[in-house]
């Protein structure tokens, strides 16, 4: 990968995350920026099929309506990870085929990427350091 080939997305879960930024410098300034990238299209992680005779035990759909749920395998996986905003967040990455995952999350996202990268996902979560450090490496032919 280079320079010139690097894309750039943000989700509307980013966005709204955003808009409750405490501090008000800090926000304006992200606001900012997030406001510049295209939004990744969201993937449901919840499946709504219609209800058949001995698709559900009895009592649990309701005659004419209803139906069963399914959660995506790969949220259920990343839900055992990360908690539900979050796992919703990196679902969305995965599912748009992302390289990276960029977050400043150091608490609840970045402590728990070698348990996520023990899962083998194309997408690699990075904070900005990193990512820097991977762009220019990759540019210089180092890695």
């Amino acid at each position: 990968m280079t320079k010139s080939n690097l894309s750039l997305y943000t989700s509307e879960k980013t966005r709204q995350e955003l808009s409750n930024h405490p501090k008000k410098p800090e926000n304006d300034y992200l606001q900012f920026i997030i406001n510049l990238l295209p939004v990744i299209s969201e993937e449901n992680f919840i499946e709504m099929y219609e209800a058949t005779i001995g698709s559900s035990p009895i009592g649990t759909t309701t005659i004419g309506g209803g139906g069963v749920k399914k959660i995506d395998p790969l949220f259920t996986q990343l839900a055992s990870i990360f908690d539900n905003d979050d796992a919703i967040q990196v679902f969305q990455a995965i599912k748009s085929n992302a390289d990276y995952f960029l977050t400043l999350d150091e608490r609840t996202i970045l402590k728990r990427r070698i348990e996520f990268n023990k899962l083998g996902f194309n997408t690699k979560i990075v904070s900005p350091t990193n990512l820097v450090n991977i762009l220019f490496a990759v540019d210089d032919n180092i890695i």
